[in-house]
């Protein structure tokens, strides 16, 4: 799941209630959810304040009804290359 790219989930209006319930962003909830999976997550953006943001995620847990709910929204997209197909 990205944030941005082409797997651009930023504007889902169920990422927005999940985050509305906890008092955050959906960019949080997706950086939450990777968290809560065992995902290392690295968020990327040159804005101060998105940077604040991105590492504002460990004050709240989502609920295995959020957490069903974000795996829900997967797109089989990404906005990078696939980590089980990239030649390193």
């Amino acid at each position: 799941m990205g944030g941005g790219g082409d797997g651009n989930l930023t504007g889902d209006p169920g990422l927005a209630a999940i985050g509305a319930k906890h008092g955050k962003s959906a960019a949080q909830v997706m950086i939450r959810w990777g968290l809560q999976i065992g995902i290392v997550t690295i968020p990327k953006s040159t804005h101060k304040d998105r940077i604040a943001s991105n590492a504002d995620v460990f004050d709240f847990v989502l609920s295995e009804g959020d957490m069903a709910a974000v795996a829900a929204m997967n797109r089989d997209r990404r906005s990078g290359a696939d980590p089980e197909t990239f030649t390193f």
